[in-house]
């Protein structure tokens, strides 16, 4: 038997076997033999039927199929052993076959775990952002607005404020007044503050009037397009439902109490300020700490090492993706409801945008492994703290003391191979087609 490996660009092979008439001939002899084992005919015992009458008692496609895929399982165990220092990952798959005189050409696809290069030998300093975590007094008065409100008493209004919250009923006039579609849209100060449109259109508007508009897309917010087809809309007409004013209470002893518990340590106002502060700083020094190490990384992305990652895991990635988005819609109906919300176009962009951004992603996550091991940071994911990895990272090249080439010395350290080396891991083997059980 005949065989060829060939590296293609995206840690992927390519596998071709040349089987010979006599290869195709002991494979199916021994398929049959397999088949022989759990055969039940009358006047003979299992085991011993005759092979023609094996033969005769399986399906002729079946039996090709299983035949080609004896050589193939016998092929790739084969490979595995031959070459034990790639790491093949999944199934094989893209399956091609053609005759050429007596000779079967299989032809297949493997892909590999990848392997990150360093593809700049003569890098230049890079140096890792300093992490900046003081907080300010705006973002402390906004964080105990926000407290306010879980607590805001809502009053009833007859007119439209800028502190108030209203439901609006829209509807969708056609050319003959009739109405086409209708929504209820909520606004709050929130789009009070994205859309001009709704301060200019609703402020001093007063409970059950009416306005009415023409419907321009180009000059209403993207709320208010509707997004059925076939609709034949001339002019919006706008009812305000309800309206009520917000008042916000003030942070007292017992609001306090409310809110953390008789046995929580933050009683007084005071305390409550240095809780607000805390959780501002550990949440900004999290989020800051994650925009410097994505940073970072696109920087030896894009200068110093490079990875291709294969087509399974990008799939893989991208249906993992795809499941948190209709998660977050509760169930896949959802989902195809608001896809058919959706221009074509735009629904397009939407879903190539989730298969880079799983590229990407997983780009990210094998360069950040490889500087890790660099730097012989090994960390019990499950018992360790949240983003540890990527705090000792940024103690370890962001730090003034640090030497003139903060990547030089990961790219030296991860050159050398030493015991203390972090073992990779092992390569599963390789799972073909569906087995005789099956």
């Amino acid at each position: 038997m005949q065989k060829k490996l060939t590296k293609w660009p995206s840690s992927n092979y390519e596998i071709e076997l040349i089987i010979t008439p006599l290869e195709l001939n002991q494979a199916k002899t021994s398929v049959i033999k397999e088949f022989q084992k759990d055969l039940d005919l009358p006047w003979f015992r299992k085991w011993f039927v005759p092979l023609d009458m094996v033969e005769k008692n399986i399906k002729a496609e079946y039996l090709q199929m299983w035949i080609y895929e004896e050589v193939v399982n016998l092929w790739i165990q084969e490979t595995l052993k031959e070459n034990d220092k790639i790491k093949f990952i999944w199934e094989p798959y893209d399956f091609n076959q053609k005759q050429e005189k007596d000779e079967t050409i299989i032809t297949m696809k493997l892909d590999a775990y990848p392997e990150v290069e360093i593809s700049d030998p003569n890098r230049q300093n890079e140096k890792m952002d300093t992490i900046d975590v003081q907080v300010s007094q705006e973002e402390i008065d906004n964080a105990i607005t926000s407290i306010k409100k879980n607590y805001a008493d809502y009053q009833d209004s007859d007119i439209i404020k800028l502190d108030t919250v209203s439901k609006i009923l829209v509807e969708y006039l056609d050319n003959e007044w009739n109405i086409a579609d209708k929504s209820n849209i909520y606004l709050w100060e929130q789009e009070f503050a994205e859309e001009k449109f709704f301060p200019a259109t609703f402020i001093d508007k007063k409970k059950d009037e009416a306005i009415v508009i023409p419907y321009d897309t180009k000059k209403i917010p993207t709320l208010l397009i509707n997004q059925k087809e076939n609709l034949t809309i001339k002019e919006i007409r706008f009812i305000i439902k309800d309206t009520k004013k917000v008042v916000l209470p003030e942070l007292t002893t017992e609001t306090i109490e409310k809110l953390f518990g008789k046995e929580s340590e933050v009683k007084t106002h005071d305390q409550l300020l240095e809780y607000i502060k805390k959780e501002i700083s550990k949440q900004k020094e999290d989020n800051t700490l994650m925009q410097t190490i994505d940073k970072f990384l696109q920087i030896v992305q894009s200068k110093y090492m490079h990875v291709s990652i294969p087509q399974t895991l990008v799939t893989e990635e991208f249906k993992v993706r795809l499941k948190s988005f209709e998660d977050r819609f509760g169930w896949e109906e959802k989902v195809n409801q608001y896809y058919t919300q959706m221009w074509d176009a735009k629904k397009n962009q939407m879903i190539e945008e989730i298969k880079k951004s799983s590229k990407l992603s997983l780009e990210k996550f094998f360069i950040l492994q490889k500087i890790t091991e660099a730097l012989w940071i090994n960390v019990d994911r499950q018992k360790s703290e949240n983003l540890e990895v990527e705090k000792q990272i940024y103690a370890k090249l962001s730090s003034k003391e640090q030497s003139s080439n903060n990547i030089e010395k990961v790219e030296k350290v991860a050159k050398k191979e030493t015991s203390k080396a972090k073992k990779e891991p092992k390569s599963p083997k390789a799972k073909t087609t569906k087995t005789k059980k099956e």
